[in-house]
């Protein structure tokens, strides 16, 4: 697991890749393995992972309006005018891959029910957003035009999750860490090569400061909310919402 990343940056590089091959090798690649070493867990992982991708998919589209994130498309056209249809994807896999490594390498739960009643109202919750903030997009796009969204999405998102996740639990804190270590590993090489690749870019200057690589340079935002955290929020989102055990 710790050589496909590696892998996935070559890959690309000598393939110049295009953002949705990079998908494919950074999250596409090891999400497949990770299904056939735990065939038991993916459905439930796969329905999780679906509702996410709407809500995140609704974010993406505040994202796009305020030119905070925007990705290079292979595609004319794109969902609802605006979003690259590649997002799409790539939402569901950043959520589906490290719940996935998860279930497999840490939780290990059996026989545990695909979907529960704070499923349904997550659900509902995720439809009630997009169908919100789609309409705003269409309608009244001044809505969604929201100064420094990246940093207060890292807080409702990230932040904010996992912190009352690990009050809760805290006995989830080391197994967090360690898995948060392993995905802020991939997520890092991921972005470095996304962008030197020129796969996507960020236009706005409304961010609080600048990561910056050798040239390659992203929001602080970025850093915080998909390299560090991305994994660890999944999870929180996951155990809280789709864990139907009781914990002590």
């Amino acid at each position: 697991m710790f050589a496909l990343p590696l892998c996935a940056v070559i890959a690309s590089r000598l393939l110049t890749a295009n953002y949705f091959l990079s998908i494919i090798l950074f999250w596409g690649v090891p999400s497949v393995i990770l299904t056939f070493w735990a065939k038991d867990k993916a459905l439930k992982a796969a329905l999780f992972a679906g509702v996410a991708t709407i809500l995140l998919t609704s974010m993406d589209i505040i994202f796009w309006a305020n030119n905070q994130w925007v990705t290079v498309s292979q595609f004319n056209s794109a969902f609802l005018g605006l979003v690259a249809w590649e997002d799409i994807p790539y939402w569901f896999l950043f959520v589906y891959f490290p719940i996935m490594f998860w279930e497999h390498f840490y939780d290990q739960k059996r026989h545990e029910p695909v979907w529960g009643r704070r499923m349904t109202r997550f659900l509902g919750a995720t439809v009630m957003a997009f169908v919100g903030i789609s309409a705003a997009w269409l309608w009244f796009p001044k809505l969604i035009s929201i100064p420094y969204f990246y940093l207060f999405f890292t807080l409702a998102a990230g932040v904010v999750p996992l912190a009352l996740e690990l009050w809760e639990h805290p006995r989830l804190g080391m197994k967090f860490l360690r898995v948060g270590l392993y995905f802020t590993y991939v997520a890092i090489l991921y972005e470095l090569t996304a962008i030197s690749l020129g796969q996507w870019y960020y236009p706005s200057e409304q961010f609080i400061g600048w990561v910056d690589f050798s040239g390659l340079r992203f929001p602080v935002e970025e850093f915080i909310a998909w390299i560090l955290l991305g994994s660890v929020a999944v999870l929180s989102g996951y155990e809280h919402f789709d864990d139907t055990r009781r914990r002590k």
